[in-house]
């Protein structure tokens, strides 16, 4: 296969699920090509995949080589894309891919059309992975995904008759992001001082989030923080489910926190507002706002009505929301939902 031929890695939904299920986070910066081919040549048995910030796209290093390379916006492949490139420096997350992985990603290359079809409906049961099954058929397919994904390796392409999920590829497409998006935050988290994992991303009322395991205990205060810091740096903008040890399990949207903060500027708070999502069951939720200090009493209920708006416009998944914000002994609530 020529660069050509192999980018279609990229494009593959198999065979790009194959790397990033295998891909292991270890930095970021600014890089020439030149210098991403240095640094894959001191691999033995890895090779580099290199996600593009800017350009939106992936590189695959491998032994000073670039092996494929595919951008998003504009669209281009192999040897178009790579002459795309130039000189300069581009900001970039850098991964470790095994190169056994990279052979098996590139095997899903040289299927048959109809069973490359059934390759790609791995993806498509991975994505339904989170669903509740009733029929003990599909949740012996769930087990079979789920232990095969535990291993970081697609060992097998089910057949036709044990595959029943149906997921419109987009949904496949965005899975496949939040997966890399996951082991990005993971490792912002780190470098924030919270020993965290990232975990395969679960699906609420059809809305797929980012999924991140908490290893080590962490108060709430400094939980949320650094939760909005590595979504700063990692640039997400989805739902958050924390697991944290002991079972407890919280909701974190940035977008909402920075949202709640914004409104609190405007009424002259300059403390910030710790925000993070208390579910109760899958149809109900509370969004939970804390601060220190008590809240100005004749702005209180316009502040309220703000915070309540912009929950409004978030779209959480939920049927049933409502409001809690703990400032100083004061205790307001409000209805979003």
């Amino acid at each position: 296969m020529d660069i050509n031929e192999r980018s279609r890695i990229f494009v593959n939904v198999s065979s790009k699920l194959v790397l990033l299920t295998n891909a292991k986070r270890v930095g970021k910066g600014r890089y020439t090509l030149e210098e991403l081919k240095e640094k894959s040549k001191g691999l033995k048995n890895s090779c580099l995949l290199v996600k593009m910030k800017d350009i939106r796209g992936y590189i695959l290093l491998c032994d000073g080589e670039v092996y494929a390379i595919a951008f998003q916006e504009p669209p281009a492949l192999g040897e178009r894309a790579l002459a795309l490139i130039g000189e300069d420096p581009i900001r970039v997350e850098i991964y470790e891919v095994p190169k056994d992985a990279v052979k098996r990603a590139e095997e899903f290359l040289g299927l048959k059309e109809e069973v490359k079809q059934m390759g790609e409906k791995v993806g498509r049961v991975l994505a339904g992975l989170s669903e509740k099954k009733k029929a003990k058929k599909e949740e012996k397919e769930e087990e079979i995904l789920e232990e095969s994904l535990t291993e970081g390796v697609i060992t097998e392409i089910p057949s036709e008759e044990e595959i029943q999920v149906e997921v419109p590829p987009l949904e496949v497409l965005e899975l496949i992001d939040l997966i890399t998006l996951s082991d990005e935050l993971a490792y912002y988290l780190e470098r924030e001082g919270i020993e965290a994992e990232s975990d395969t991303p679960v699906s609420l009322d059809s809305t797929y989030v980012i999924k991140i395991n908490i290893r080590e205990p962490v108060g709430i205060e400094e939980l949320v923080r650094a939760l909005y810091e590595a979504a700063k740096k990692s640039e997400a903008t989805t739902l958050i489910e924390v697991n944290l040890p002991g079972g407890a399990k919280y909701y974190f949207d940035p977008i909402l926190y920075q949202g709640f903060n914004e409104v609190m500027r405007r009424f002259g708070i300059t403390e910030d507002v710790i925000t993070y999502i208390e579910a109760q069951g899958k149809d109900k939720a509370t969004i939970v706002a804390s601060l220190r200090s008590m809240l100005p009493s004749r702005y209180a209920s316009r502040i309220i009505a703000s915070l309540v708006d912009v929950a409004r416009k978030r779209r959480l998944p939920w049927k049933n929301i409502s409001l809690n914000v703990r400032a100083g002994s004061m205790v307001l609530v409000g209805e979003v939902l």
